[in-house]
């Protein structure tokens, strides 16, 4: 079965990653999907892109738990 692969984020995003095609449909060169694909979900350590600042964007830097000014 074809494989629709999930990244989750930290800060609670989901996005879409690779599409893994089935060794069946794979070795038959084909250009289609199974009717039903599964979903894999894979764990990120880190933030979405979104909603990671950038350095000299940010106000506050959080290390920890505790704020400071960058």
């Amino acid at each position: 079965m074809c494989t629709q692969v999930w990244v989750s984020y930290r800060c609670g995003c989901r996005a879409k990653t690779e599409f893994k095609q089935c060794d069946r449909l794979y070795d038959r060169q084909s250009n289609l999907q199974c009717s039903q694909t599964a979903a894999a979900e894979t764990e990120s350590r880190n933030y979405c892109s979104y909603h990671l600042p950038k350095e000299d964007k940010a106000t506050w830097e959080y290390t920890g738990r505790v704020a400071s000014k960058p």
